[in-house]
């Protein structure tokens, strides 16, 4: 059996992925005035890992082990999180300094913080569901069509 190859590289990659397309879809979003919702941040995540996942299919060879795979989704679970959530905090001690995130915190309080818990808990349950699908499922798929086409 092939040993565990450190995944790093790979979680750089969807995180590098992944920032861009947040930065495109806000830029669209922006620009014609559009709420993408949430199917377009599921699809910029899928991209993202789907990327990645084809990238350590081309380095070694194969799909990751149960263990590289499990260090792949939580690894993007955290910074998809982070990612997501850093832009909000800094744009609002940016542009309001203390008082904005007082605001932001004081609006989160009046959305109900059992609301936003479980909004919170529903977006990670899907969000880990498409990271395990496309780091397992997805990625033995692709697998196959490489070799098939004889690229690996």
């Amino acid at each position: 059996m092939d040993h565990d190859v450190d995944i790093t590289k790979y979680i750089i990659r969807f995180g590098v992925t992944y920032t861009i397309g947040l930065i495109v879809l806000s830029a669209i979003s922006y620009i014609f005035d559009l709420d993408l919702g949430s199917g377009a941040s599921i699809g910029l995540l899928a991209g993202s890992a789907v990327y990645s996942i084809g990238k350590f299919i081309r380095d070694n060879k194969r799909t990751p082990s149960k263990r590289e795979k499990s260090k792949m989704v939580w690894s993007s679970f955290v910074l998809s999180w982070l990612l997501s959530l850093l832009p909000i905090f800094v744009g609002t001690l940016v542009l309001g300094g203390g008082q904005g995130l007082a605001e932001l915190l004081q609006l989160m309080d009046q959305a109900g913080m059992a609301i936003i818990a479980g909004m919170s808990i529903f977006v990670s349950l899907v969000y880990l569901a498409v990271l395990y699908y496309c780091y397992g499922g997805l990625a033995k798929k692709q697998y196959d069509n490489l070799k098939k086409k004889g690229k690996i």
